[in-house]
């Protein structure tokens, strides 16, 4: 398993299997090799490393594509490439009007990219209808790809008041 985080590269250490014999397991332990460690080692990061991290990241996180995958979906190159690229236009559109953050289309956005299988929208369609704001809901059922939060919210306001007491 490898884990990779924007300046450090994490392996995981692999555990003794417990039918070795114990000398074996402390000449493991002792051992220099890389597969024996957690290393943690600065690794830069390329332009498409950032790209596939931002759209798994829109799309709903590394676990729901593989769920996705599991179920016969490959997400593309260009999907990710189209997830970043409506994170960027989200965070122009949140700097811009000066709202709270935002939320995704994940569906329509793997939808707009790619082909995809009919249970996909079967469960693009359940989504829709549990969400609980219909202000974002709306939106998304119209199609747009990502919704702003306004900096008018009650959350906002009361955290407001209480900063500024």
């Amino acid at each position: 398993m490898k884990i990779d985080f924007p300046n450090y590269r994490i392996e995981a250490y692999n555990p003794p299997n417990p039918t070795t014999p114990a000398a074996q397991r402390q000449d493991n332990a002792a051992s220099t090799t890389p597969q024996d460690k957690v290393t943690l080692t600065p690794q830069l990061r390329t332009g498409i490393d950032n790209v596939r991290s931002l759209g798994m990241l829109v799309l709903g996180g590394e676990k729901t594509i593989d769920e996705w995958e599991k179920r016969g979906l490959t997400i593309t190159d260009e999907t990710l490439q189209a997830a970043y690229e409506v994170f960027n236009d989200a965070f122009r559109d949140s700097v811009k009007n000066k709202t709270n953050g935002f939320g995704f289309n994940r569906h329509q956005i793997v939808a707009n990219s790619q082909p995809v299988p009919e249970w996909f929208l079967v469960e693009q369609e359940a989504e829709l209808a549990a969400m609980e704001n219909k202000d974002v809901r709306d939106a998304f059922m119209a199609g747009k790809l990502y919704y702003s939060t306004s900096n008018n919210s009650p959350a906002t306001d009361t955290y407001r008041r209480i900063y500024n007491a």
